[in-house]
């Protein structure tokens, strides 16, 4: 799974132009299962606000509740 997490982190940083270290910290400790959620509104994601949105909704503390 960590090609994926590659895969979409290379995606993200194509599109917004830079991953913050935080975000991508939260992005690598995504369970698999969410990586893959992750991938499917990539290319709806526009900007690191939006991507923090998701992965608070979405992200480690969702799985953890």
């Amino acid at each position: 799974m960590d090609g994926l997490v590659e895969v979409v982190l290379r995606q993200f940083r194509n599109r917004l132009g830079q991953v913050l270290a935080d975000v991508e910290s939260s992005v690598r400790a995504l369970p698999p299962a969410k990586v893959l959620e992750l991938a499917d509104p990539l290319f709806e994601i526009g900007s690191t606000e939006h991507l923090r949105a998701w992965l608070a909704t979405n992200g480690e503390a969702a799985c953890n509740s």
